[in-house]
């Protein structure tokens, strides 16, 4: 597979989403290509002020993952709450992630990080 051109964007949004040329979007039973190898957990990344107000908080991420398993790019899609830091802390989580990546070509693939207080 060869590498988008030098001049192309490297993510575009649609709908929350990233969009990357030969990328093959993973789903449901296809996300067991890809197994979790390690990251730090989303303790170390939990936003101050709303730990202190003893929120807690979910976000989905779509990933941008190499053919060796590491994350190039994310995204948030949603957050809940918002406007309490969630959204930038799971941000810092995911680009801790590497994956197993038995497909060994570049996926895009959506994940929930949860923040429990």
């Amino acid at each position: 597979m060869s590498e988008p051109a030098a001049d192309s964007p490297a993510g575009v949004l649609l709908q929350g989403k990233l969009v990357r040329p030969g990328a093959l979007r993973v789903e449901g039973a296809q996300t067991a290509r890809l197994r979790w190898r390690r990251g730090e957990p989303a303790e170390k990344f939990y936003p101050p002020e709303a730990r202190r107000k003893g929120l807690d908080g979910i976000v989905t991420v779509d990933l941008l993952i190499n053919a060796e398993g590491f994350v190039l790019e994310a995204q948030v899609i949603s957050e809940s709450p918002t406007g309490e830091g969630f959204g930038l802390a799971a941000l810092d989580v995911v680009k801790t992630y590497e994956y197993f990546n038995d497909l060994k070509r570049q996926v895009l693939m959506a994940v929930t990080v949860s923040f429990l207080p």
